[in-house]
């Protein structure tokens, strides 16, 4: 992630003020990759772990205790550490290449880069306790990225820690939140739906619980019901199902969506489906029933995943969710409250919007109307 400095003439340093930053010189690495040798994680390439456990040899590194450094940043008789971390709660490591990780890794990558700061990125599948990378005080502000839950470890954080939640709004949390505009993203694309002269527009979720999807249902049903047009038997939900931790590899059956919707006298034009990956299931669904997408009905996704959008057939009309922007966004909040101590009682929620992809996957049935 970060450029690592190749040097061949290492200067003299002091052994009183040896610290990662130190190391990762000495050893040719970035600060993210000291940081996990030091805490032990597998995803350090031999050669560069033998690279890291030279330099502390030769240093003399001798790691600060969680608590001796927690103790000291209270005390603020220590300098900062210069790292910044992403932590991501809910997610294990097997979301590490997916696009949404990978966008929002890039954005605080892009933020650090004309900065002093240094990012590190932690997963975390357990939120009771804190996070390796600020337990061990590793860090001098951290942004949380959560979707659907307020991590249990946010009253433990030390209240000298700025930190800032990314991706979902609590109205309850005293902390800097940035975040998607969900809601209006769901408004943009029902609207456009509604301006290609679809009447008969559903919603398919079956994540029911989850936040987001919810404020996306919630933008729907806002604008069909402004528009007098808002029927509830053209929603479905399905119960929320428990995933873990683990991204999905296959596309969800969304038969039952279409085997309800279909059951109606009169079936939908158009459907807003939670996300691409629902989005992607549903054409499956489709598909077995010899109905054809962009001819027969019309699909909208959200979050303009280039590899499913791009795969299915026609290509799928997408919200793009505006992630590089929210972290590079969220990253730079971050460290103004570092620098700035005093704004971390400015407290704000701040939403920013994407925009509409269009694809093949919307038939405009004002311009089939004026062709008959």
């Amino acid at each position: 992630m970060n450029t690592h400095s190749m040097l061949t003439n290492k200067p003299s340093i002091s052994k009183s003020t040896i610290g990662v930053k130190e190391l990762a010189e000495h050893a040719g690495v970035s600060v993210g990759t000291v940081s996990r040798v030091l805490n032990g994680e597998s995803s350090v390439s031999p050669k560069r772990r033998d690279a890291v456990q030279k330099a502390i040899a030769t240093l003399g590194y001798k790691r600060t205790s969680a608590a001796q450094m927690l103790a000291s940043r209270r005390s603020r008789s220590i300098t900062h550490t210069g790292n910044i971390a992403m932590v991501f709660v809910g997610m294990s490591e097997s979301w590490q290449g997916h696009p949404t990780t990978a966008a929002l890794i890039h954005g605080m990558d892009q933020a650090c880069s004309d900065s002093s700061f240094h990012p590190l990125f932690e997963t975390c599948t357990d939120d009771r306790h804190l996070p390796r990378c600020i337990a061990n005080g590793k860090v001098d502000g951290v942004l949380i990225k959560s979707s659907n839950i307020v991590p249990r470890f946010m009253n433990q954080l030390p209240d000298y820690l700025p930190r800032i939640l990314v991706g979902m709004a609590e109205p309850t949390l005293a902390c800097t939140q940035v975040l998607p505009d969900h809601r209006a993203s769901a408004w943009v694309a029902t609207e456009y739906l509604w301006d290609k002269g679809h009447r008969r527009i559903a919603f398919v979720n079956n994540e029911d619980l989850h936040r987001i999807f919810i404020c996306r249902y919630q933008a729907y049903e806002q604008l069909l019901r402004s528009r007098r047009a808002f029927d509830p038997a053209l929603v479905v939900m399905k119960q929320n199902e428990e995933r873990g931790f683990e991204p999905q590899i296959n596309f969800p059956d969304m038969t039952y969506a279409v085997d309800q919707l279909w059951a109606l006298k009169q079936p939908p034009t158009a459907i807003v489906a939670a996300n691409d990956w629902m989005a992607a299931g549903l054409y499956q669904a489709f598909k077995k029933r010899g109905i054809q997408v962009g001819r027969d009905v019309s699909i909208v996704g959200f979050d303009n995943v280039l590899s499913v959008c791009c795969m299915l057939e026609p290509a799928l009309t997408s919200y793009q969710i505006p992630l590089e922007d929210v972290s590079r966004h969220a990253t730079r909040q971050l460290m103004n409250l570092i620098e700035n101590p005093a704004e971390k009682l400015n407290h704000s929620t701040q939403m920013l919007s994407g925009q509409l992809i269009e694809r093949d996957s919307v038939v405009d049935l004002n311009s089939t109307l004026s062709h008959i």
